[in-house]
């Protein structure tokens, strides 16, 4: 039930991402590591904007990922691993008109995709709440496949 729960909410959430001129996507990348999720961050707010490097969405205090293995009836919750990544005091800034990407390689959040024969029945859940800035209590968030529909556009 909680798995279907998280799934709604996902889809609820996956709506495009843009909140008073800030911008958060994210799409599935494919290259020798296996599937990384890429967050693209865009500022088009007229300003400068100031975001703590430790809370970009691709970082330790960024954004939360779900992997949920399966189809609407029966699967799971893929087990997450929590890499140690070194913290960042510095603060990043966004200039208006800038954006900053960066990837979350998901063997290494959840060992289990190093294992998988078929990614095709996983899906990908975000959301992410950028900190430091005016936007905070925006929420943008999403759900991904890893079907060819949701990868990067090359």
């Amino acid at each position: 039930m909680f798995e279907r729960a998280v799934l709604l909410i996902a889809l609820l959430l996956s709506m495009p991402s843009s909140a008073a001129g800030l911008g958060v996507a994210a799409c599935i990348s494919m290259d020798s590591e296996g599937p990384a999720l890429r967050f693209a961050i865009a500022n088009d707010t007229g300003g400068s904007i100031s975001i703590p490097k430790s809370n970009l969405p691709w970082r330790e205090d960024g954004a939360i990922v779900i992997a949920y293995r399966g189809d609407a009836l029966i699967g799971k919750v893929m087990k997450r691993a929590y890499p140690v990544q070194d913290s960042v005091a510095d603060n990043v800034i966004l200039r208006n008109g800038e954006k900053k990407t960066g990837e979350l390689v998901l063997k290494y959040l959840y060992p289990e995709f190093a294992k998988l024969d078929d990614s095709s029945s996983v899906i990908i859940l975000w959301a992410y709440v950028p900190h430091g800035n005016s936007a905070e209590d925006v929420t943008f968030g999403g759900a991904l496949t890893l079907r060819d529909k949701d990868r990067c556009a090359k």
